[in-house]
């Protein structure tokens, strides 16, 4: 069983969404809400979390199924969505107090 060459254009996508500017800006809003123990368990619990389904995704998308996962890929990015949008309300409400 190959890899399918679509499937090579996932890691452009993935990388930065793990370790980019949205990551490190994440980490940073959260710090100023939560202490830094809380943000850094979080971080290692998700490193883990992340390692293990990538370390094992081929033996879970044979156990759940493509339809499965393409329900669970938009479930997620519903709750992605969600999440960006508490971000920049967060972030104008500090502009709004602050002026």
């Amino acid at each position: 069983m190959g890899i399918n060459p679509e499937e090579y254009i996932i890691v452009p996508i993935i990388t930065p969404m793990l370790v980019g500017p949205g990551a490190i800006t994440s980490v940073m809003v959260m710090v100023t809400y939560y202490n830094e123990l809380s943000v850094l368990t979080a971080i290692l619990v998700a490193s883990l979390a992340t390692y293990l389904t990538m370390r094992y995704s081929i033996y879970l998308v044979r156990l759940i199924g493509n339809n499965t996962l393409r329900i669970f890929a938009r479930f997620f990015s519903i709750i992605i969505a969600s999440w960006a949008v508490q971000l920049i309300a967060l972030g104008i409400l500090g502009i709004v107090k602050a002026a």
